[in-house]
């Protein structure tokens, strides 16, 4: 294996340069490449899909503008052949109000041999004069007025007569009244037969979409796709009403089959194989044309069959309409519907999985629709051929532009690999004699003038280095002895700064036994002179005072010999650390300085917020820090000469809560707060109170606060520190809180 392949070691970090050589040749020669190649490719990308889009946008717009203009056109024509139906319907209707309402005489009297009652109780026309038919339901009595009826409106037949031969699209023109008589024309041969006996004229839709319920503006409307009661299938009529005054006397309308009208509006050749459909609003299916009878064959069986739509009695729509059984899916007719109900427009709709094109035209009266669907597919056949081509060729181009890289970062690849071998080479050499501290062979040559040089300049470098390695582990021999000698004067600096931290609180303790003895010793001497007087008088001291003498001595003897003690105690070391209660310690340091307190005229105070509250250590030191902030304290009050000169001594907890333990109540730890009235500590001092040899009295040593400090926190692991109080310095004792070793092991 050659230097260029060489793994790196656990020891070594970083990236092999043999690996780095090849990572930039190859990121330089391929990186732009693909760049240019994958930006041109992105470029092909967004470019034939804009020309794809536009184009489809164009074939839509073309199938639009196409097919609505060919929708619009039919539907134009066929709202102009139902207007001039409407028309006819009018006319007729006007004939026949005239003839109800009796403002026209019969010019015929009633033949009564051109009718008959069949068995079944109706009157019927049984003779075709060339005119319309007559029939009357059974219910009725064939009275006088019936027979003026069927005289008085004669004279009808020619108006029927004339709109049916004059148009045709229609099929039949007829006169319906309330007691259910009809006129109607083409004649009926066998109209008993045709009608039922029981005839009601008010249950059809060619008479009820005329009443006032359903026609409250009297005007000509059209009705729903119904069944002709007269076998003539399925059809529509244009029906109108004539009153008299306010009375409904009937209905006149002309018959249009639906046949007729969607063979004149469906025969249409659309493109792309369209499939036209001629619906009503409620989705009775009117029509469809030649594509969509071959896609829907059973279309005419059910334009053959009743119209489901209607229940003559409550007339209400069933949900299933012959639209949706014909599309074969309820959701899509539905949507169709919804749909043909707006603006005309191109929209898209979903028949069984398969996207269709959705225009449509509307006609006003009757409020038909022609919904013409196109397969999505279908016209969009020529852009999808397209993009399928372009995918190919998409695909044709990546897998060349594989290949060609593929070999192209071989080549690439096997030129790095040499350029690295012939760099890392010598490169590897150098770094094999700098682990092991040796020049490398100076018959290594590269053929890189560089590195050579570097092999040069290291082999140089091996040997000065060599040469000034001598010389620092001889200055490292004579560092040492230096380093001991200064630590040892250190030392011994440590020792001083203790020492005279002594001597100054034996100072201070001498002071305060002068303060604590110096009114006994007064109180002695006055009694020793009172003695030596009454001595000298010629009655002497009878027995009782003075014993009292003897006793008030004693007593001051053993105050003075308490406060020996009390010093003894504070300088003597005691074994090991114990629970220490802190008011106890108070009282015993401020007993200590009680003396020198009072003949300063310094008033102390006491607040104790913790009763009861411990810690853990050696009382004598705790005791040594309280006496040496409280005799500071009153060396600043005194040389400061301030008026009612005071000192608080606070103890208390800490604010902060600490975390609580799950099997122990929290314990805040407890601190001790020593707070004077002498206007605080000079802010130029005050950051660095804690060092060696500052301080901020005037014969001060500055070595009290750093041993009290010191000692707070390696002997008890606590804090002091100084902060503002209210007219003064307060300088704060934080110490930990007890445990006993139970505590500790539940701990």
């Amino acid at each position: 294996m050659d230097s260029a392949d060489r793994s790196p070691s656990p020891t070594e970090h970083g990236t092999p340069l043999g690996s780095l050589l090849r990572r930039h040749t190859l990121g330089t020669a391929l990186v732009p490449l693909l760049v240019v190649e994958i930006s041109l490719l992105a470029l092909y990308f967004v470019l034939g899909q804009e020309v794809a889009g536009r184009w489809r946008q164009e074939v839509i717009t073309s199938l639009r503008r196409g097919l609505q203009e060919v929708a619009d056109t039919r539907a134009q024509q066929l709202a102009l052949t139902l207007a001039d139906i409407q028309h006819q319907t009018d006319l007729v209707r006007a004939h026949a109000g005239q003839l109800l309402r009796g403002e026209v005489l019969p010019t015929e009297p009633y033949h009564p041999e051109h009718y008959a009652v069949s068995s079944r109780g109706s009157l019927y026309q049984r003779v075709d004069d060339g005119g319309a038919s007559i029939y009357y339901a059974a219910k009725n009595r064939f009275t006088a007025t019936e027979e003026r009826k069927i005289a008085i409106t004669e004279p009808l037949d020619a108006s029927l007569k004339r709109a049916v031969t004059n148009d045709p699209h229609v099929v039949a023109a007829y006169l319906n009244t309330y007691d259910d008589f009809n006129r109607y024309y083409p004649f009926i041969p066998n109209a008993a037969e045709q009608f039922p006996p029981d005839l009601d004229m008010e249950a059809f839709a060619f008479y009820y979409a005329a009443d006032a319920a359903h026609n409250p503006a009297r005007a000509v409307v059209w009705t729903d796709a119904y069944l002709d009661p007269a076998g003539n299938g399925w059809m529509v009529s244009s029906v109108a009403p004539v009153y008299r005054g306010d009375v409904l006397e009937g209905v006149v309308g002309l018959d249009v089959t639906i046949p007729v009208i969607a063979t004149r509006v469906l025969d249409l050749d659309l493109p792309y194989e369209a499939l036209a459909l001629l619906i009503t609003p409620e989705g009775s299916l009117l029509g469809l044309n030649r594509g969509a009878a071959k896609r829907f064959p059973e279309g005419t069986t059910i334009l053959d069959e009743p119209p489901p739509g209607i229940d003559q009695k409550e007339r209400i729509l069933d949900e299933e309409t012959p639209l949706a059984r014909l599309l074969g899916d309820a959701e899509a007719a539905q949507q169709m519907l919804a749909l043909s109900a707006q603006d005309t427009g191109l929209t898209e709709l979903t028949l069984h999985g398969e996207p269709f094109f959705l225009l449509h035209a509307s006609v006003a009266q009757p409020p038909w629709t022609l919904a013409v669907l196109v397969s999505t597919h279908e016209a969009l056949a020529p852009v999808e051929a397209i993009e399928s081509s372009s995918g190919t060729l998409t695909v044709l181009i990546i897998g060349g532009m594989g290949v060609f890289y593929a070999l192209f970062f071989s080549v690439i690849y096997r030129r790095s690999r040499r350029l690295a071998t012939r760099v890392v080479t010598p490169i590897g050499a150098l770094t094999e004699a700098t682990e092991a501290t040796e020049p490398p062979p100076s018959t290594l040559h590269s053929g890189v003038s560089e590195i050579d040089r570097l092999g040069a300049s290291f082999r140089e470098m091996v040997a000065t280095n060599r040469a000034h390695q001598q010389r620092i582990e001889a200055l490292n021999r004579d560092l040492e002895g230096q380093v001991r000698e200064e630590v040892r004067k250190n030392r011994e600096k440590d020792h001083l700064l203790l020492e005279q931290s002594r001597l100054a609180s034996l100072g201070e303790m001498v002071a305060s036994i002068a303060h604590q003895w110096r009114q006994p010793l007064a109180s002695l001497q006055f009694m020793l002179s009172d003695m030596r007087m009454w001595a000298d008088e010629p009655a002497p001291l009878d027995a009782s005072t003075l014993r009292e003498y003897v006793d008030d001595a004693e007593q001051l003897i053993q105050h003075m010999d308490q406060t020996v003690d009390d010093f003894r105690t504070l300088y003597q070391n005691t074994p090991d650390p114990h629970p220490i209660e802190l008011r106890a310690v108070v009282d015993q340091a401020l007993g200590i300085a009680d003396g020198s307190l009072k003949a300063a005229g310094v008033r102390v105070t006491i607040e104790d917020h913790a009763p009861g509250a411990t810690t853990h250590g050696r009382a004598n030191e705790l005791c040594h820090v309280l006496l040496n902030l409280v005799s500071n304290a009153q060396a600043v009050l005194t040389e400061r000469a301030v008026r009612g000169a005071q000192i608080v001594v606070r103890i208390g907890r800490a604010d902060e809560q600490p975390r609580p333990s799950p099997v122990l109540p929290p314990i805040l730890p407890p601190i001790l707060e020593i707070e004077d009235n002498a206007g605080g500590v000079d802010p130029a001092i005050a950051p660095r109170l804690f060092d060696p040899f500052v301080t901020g009295r005037k014969e001060g040593t500055g070595l009290g606060l750093y041993m009290s400090r010191r000692l707070i926190q390696e002997r008890f692991g606590g804090r002091l520190t100084l902060r503002d109080g209210a007219a003064g310095a307060c300088f704060r004792i934080e110490l930990p809180s007890p445990r006993s070793p139970d505590d500790d092991e539940l701990r």
